[in-house]
């Protein structure tokens, strides 16, 4: 009994002091520096930096967010609030978004796929058609109040025919004849040939000759650089000049002439070779009045 009393004050004294060493440790880890705080006073200073315990690294309530990118300086806790304060303003983006999607984007694309439309004549007015419409409608009126202008044209007749050799063609309005001259660039056969003017109107369907074919010019065997030219009388015969200098008579009164055409008639027993270039100015009295040599 003695022996099994002893073992048991033993026994008894070992659990006390086990018992004694598990109360005097700190429930927290401990820092090799420092000493710690009792058990249950371990809070941490606001955006302590110590380390001294796992408290300090996870940081107290008061600590200030976090700013920036992750520093070695700052607590869970700053991350925290930094994480916090991030996903509210998300929030409020991603409601504005929500507003706009709703609402502003889907009536913005509208207004902007409408204007599209009218632009491309998808519906409406075709401005692109009517913007053109304008311009041509300018150009017309432009041309209309253009002061007026001489112009020119040419024809060369390479074989006088007997009866008429075209030589312009009056076209879209009448014109008045300025000065009409013909210059032989081939000498004309030895043979008779008598040439003048016609004018042949579309409508009426009644030629108007220069001088009378019994009277007019004759051009047998004239040389080149031979010049005939009219003095705007249309009774009156064509003016040959054989030193290849003329005096320009120009017709001042101006023969009006409508759409139609100018030609050289002829009166020869066969056609007789050589070259004549016809020259003639004249005035368009319309927008539209055109002369083109008759190929």
């Amino acid at each position: 009994m003695k022996n099994w009393h002893k073992f048991s004050l033993i026994t008894a004294a070992f659990v006390l002091i086990g018992g004694l060493a598990l109360v005097s440790l700190p429930m927290d880890a401990q820092s090799t520096t420092t000493t710690p705080a009792l058990q249950g006073t371990n809070v941490p200073a606001a955006d302590s930096t110590a380390n001294n315990v796992t408290a300090d690294v996870i940081g107290n309530k008061a600590d200030a967010a976090a700013v920036g990118a992750v520093s070695t300086t700052e607590s869970l806790m700053a991350y925290a609030k930094q994480n916090v304060t991030a996903a509210i303003t998300n929030d409020a983006n991603i409601d504005a978004i929500l507003v706009d999607t709703g609402t502003t984007i889907p009536a913005t694309i509208a207004t902007a796929q409408a204007d599209l439309d009218i632009i491309t004549g998808a519906s409406g007015v075709n401005l692109l058609t009517a913007t053109q419409a304008s311009i041509d409608a300018i150009e017309t009126d432009t041309a209309a109040m253009q002061p007026v202008q001489e112009m020119a044209v040419s024809k060369t007749i390479t074989t006088v025919m007997n009866g008429n050799n075209d030589l312009f063609v009056v076209a879209g309005g009448p014109i008045k004849i300025i000065e009409i001259v013909a210059y032989v660039t081939t000498e004309i056969e030895g043979k008779s040939c008598l040439i003048n003017y016609n004018i042949d109107p579309t409508t009426p369907a009644t030629d108007t000759a220069f001088a009378t074919d019994g009277t007019a010019l004759e051009i047998n065997a004239d040389a080149v650089g031979t010049l005939y030219t009219w003095d705007g009388v249309i009774a009156n015969d064509l003016t040959a000049t054989t030193n290849g200098v003329a005096l320009g008579v120009a017709a001042y009164s101006g023969l009006i002439v409508p759409a139609g055409s100018i030609e050289l008639a002829a009166v020869v027993a066969t056609s007789a070779t050589g070259a004549i270039t016809v020259y003639m100015r004249y005035i368009p009295l319309s927008a539209s009045s055109t002369v083109t040599d008759a190929s």
